[in-house]
């Protein structure tokens, strides 16, 4: 049984949300794809390790994190499964990097901008909708895109949220719009 056949499985099984399984998807695609066609109990603990730190020198430490993770879930859903009464792999490999104690938190961000900072982008994103401001030799931005980060910036939506927000969850005259699925 191959990691691709358990990933497919795992897939079919959640319940996932179109983002999280299309990331799902595009990390284990990007990450484990020389060892989707092997079998799943050929997945060593060392081959876990080794990865992890390949990942996360080529990549970032959070797209390792993230990777292991998935991975981490992946094979608990194929400790759970059975072939023939027998259990698919009785130990998840990905155990390696809390057993050895792999740091692999990321550090949240402690700098966002300040109050000056703000008003002086603020302040740019306004000029692109001055009459002149397409004659200019230098502009940031397009009025759509900023239109966009201004929606981004005063309501603290996702980028996401934002980008798949549609007309009719707009009301114009009560000044509102409505999320439905965050």
């Amino acid at each position: 049984v191959t990691l691709q056949s358990v990933f497919h499985d795992f897939i079919k099984a959640r319940n996932h949300k179109p983002n999280t399984k299309r990331d799902y998807i595009k990390t284990v695609n990007r990450c484990f794809a020389d060892w989707l066609a092997e079998p799943i109990r050929s997945i060593s603990r060392k081959n876990v390790e080794q990865l992890f730190y390949s990942l996360q020198d080529n990549n970032g430490k959070a797209m390792a994190a993230k990777a292991m993770r998935y991975l981490s879930s992946i094979m608990n859903y194929a400790k759970a499964d059975e072939i023939e009464g027998e259990r698919l792999i009785t130990e998840n490999p990905c155990e390696v990097l809390k057993d050895k104690k792999i740091e692999r938190k990321i550090k949240p961000r402690t700098r966002y901008l300040e109050k000056e900072e703000l008003q002086a982008v603020v302040e740019e994103l306004s000029h692109v909708h001055h009459p002149d401001y397409h004659k200019q030799e230098k502009r940031i931005t397009s009025t759509v895109v900023a239109d966009y980060l201004i929606l981004l910036l005063f309501t603290g939506l996702r980028k996401d949220e934002a980008a798949s927000l549609e007309w009719d969850r707009v009301k114009m005259g009560d000044r509102l719009f409505s999320i439905e699925d965050t």
